[in-house]
């Protein structure tokens, strides 16, 4: 386990890796999710470390997503919709989160949070050049939030630590109800 999180820390943000991280990341994900393996990840600083450099920064949006955003919006949402991106460092990043949850759902809530309120103090200092720092966000909480979903129901079971309907209305409800400038920041409306 310790050659793959010395992996994933070496490992850039380059396009040519996002395979490597993403096995990795799924990697580190089904050694949370066993029982047995339970103890490696007690630790809150080590719950920290996982958060601050793997997490949130294979959460953030990169040039190239933003390119394929631009380039097909309904095709970015739709596999973001659908899962279908399961190769990304995006969504191995989300089922890390899910899997840590499952058995630290209150420690990783408090943890994880706090780094979701940095990133959105981090917005909120400057939107236009921080907008990422949001998207990322939007992610963490979703993915925090989460605890069950099927393909015909969508999402069955909500963490209650994660208060989506005040994180909604204070966070992305002023996003889709901004129509004086409906095409600034079009990724954190879509």
């Amino acid at each position: 386990m310790c050659a793959v999180w010395n992996l994933l820390l070496a490992t850039g943000p380059q396009t040519k890796y996002d395979l490597l991280a993403s096995n990795a990341i799924q990697f580190l994900a089904s050694v949370a999710d066993r029982p047995h393996y339970k103890a490696l990840f007690e630790d809150p600083a080590v719950l920290g470390s996982i958060c601050e450099k793997v997490i949130v920064p294979n959460m953030e949006m990169r040039e190239c997503d933003v390119e394929l955003f631009e380039d097909n919006a309904e095709e970015f949402i739709r596999r973001d919709l659908e899962g279908s991106d399961v190769d990304t460092r995006r969504r191995a990043a989300c089922d890390l989160v899910k899997g840590l949850c499952r058995h630290f759902e209150e420690k990783i809530t408090g943890i994880f949070g706090m780094y979701v309120k940095t990133m959105l103090d981090s917005f909120n200092a400057n939107p236009s050049a921080n907008w990422k720092s949001k998207d990322a966000a939007m992610y963490l909480v979703t993915s925090l939030a989460t605890r069950a979903k099927t393909a015909k129901h969508g999402i069955t079971q909500t963490n209650q630590l994660v208060n989506l309907s005040e994180f909604c209305t204070a966070h992305v409800a002023p996003e889709l109800h901004n129509l004086a400038n409906l095409a600034q920041f079009p990724i954190l409306k879509a």
